[in-house]
């Protein structure tokens, strides 16, 4: 099992995470884990979603996007860039408490940039 895999299969196993994507900025699918089967077209509409919020926050003069949390009627979506063109990307479940795992998150960003 390689670095990356370890790193994504711990992130799925967490309790109502459903699944958990790398995807590119041009929205390829790098590595997934968890029950998610859909990672090619979460990774091309992922990555269109990132653009758009880092446009965003140009727009409103905020900076650079650290990370993003969606709200949808029956669960969220975390993205967060990844240094060299990368965005890691959390199905999770509407009723889990995501504060810490959005915590547990600012280190994770840099680790996979090294392991891609």
């Amino acid at each position: 099992m390689s670095a990356l895999s370890t790193v994504l299969d711990g992130l799925a196993a967490r309790p109502g995470v459903l699944g958990v994507l790398v995807l590119t900025d041009d929205g390829l699918s790098v590595a997934q884990a968890g029950n998610e089967p859909a990672a090619e077209e979460l990774a091309a509409v992922g990555s269109t979603a990132l653009l758009q919020l880092v446009q965003l926050g140009r727009s409103t003069r905020q900076g650079a996007l650290q990370l993003g949390v969606i709200e949808f009627e029956t669960g969220r979506v975390v993205i967060q860039p990844v240094p060299g063109g990368a965005a890691l990307l959390l199905l999770v479940r509407r009723d889990l408490n995501v504060g810490t795992l959005l915590f547990e998150l600012t280190g994770i960003a840099d680790e996979l940039a090294a392991l891609l």
